[in-house]
């Protein structure tokens, strides 16, 4: 009966313990490969239509890359700065431009530290992806035109999927 009534006992708990921890987990919208497809794929539309040659990079918001796409004819450079744009912006849910601004706003303290950290760029065109609610789901980097186009291009690619990132 004792035995029983320690297994009943237990049981109990680990149901309680369950259901709790249930509750505990917090979910978080996450960007799929088909809307990246699209944030990249309207990216690389924009830029055949205005004759520009562009690398367009899109990482999730931990930092991984989800999508890469260069043009033929691309700058080597061009490569690497879209991955660094699209980082910056995924991992701080800033445009790369307001960084840029921040960075380089006052000319007596310019360049700001943002200047010379390690692995982010303050160079026009990285953009975070957000949902309508606040969710910063990734970032995008566009380069290999001026950088307001490449800022420009990728906004247009972010409002590809604005359907889909006003659900969440």
């Amino acid at each position: 009966m004792r035995r029983k009534l320690h297994i009943t006992a237990g049981a109990a708990a680990l149901a309680l313990l369950a259901g709790t921890a249930a509750h505990a987990v917090e979910t978080q919208p996450q960007l799929t490969l088909e809307s990246a497809d699209m944030i990249v794929d309207t990216c690389l539309d924009m830029a055949r239509d205005e004759g520009w040659n562009l690398a367009v990079a899109l990482y999730d918001q931990h930092g991984n890359l989800k999508r890469f796409s260069r043009m033929d004819g691309v700058q080597a450079h061009s490569i690497e700065i879209a991955h660094l744009k699209a980082v910056t912006s995924a991992k701080r849910p800033a445009p790369t431009g307001a960084l840029h601004d921040f960075t380089y706003g006052d000319p007596d303290t310019s360049p700001g530290a943002f200047a010379f950290l390690p692995g982010i760029t303050v160079l026009r065109g990285g953009v975070p992806i957000m949902t309508e609610s606040g969710a910063h789901l990734g970032g995008v980097g566009v380069s290999g035109a001026t950088s307001q186009q490449d800022e420009d291009c990728a906004n247009a690619g972010i409002e590809a999927i604005a359907d889909r990132l006003a659900e969440h």
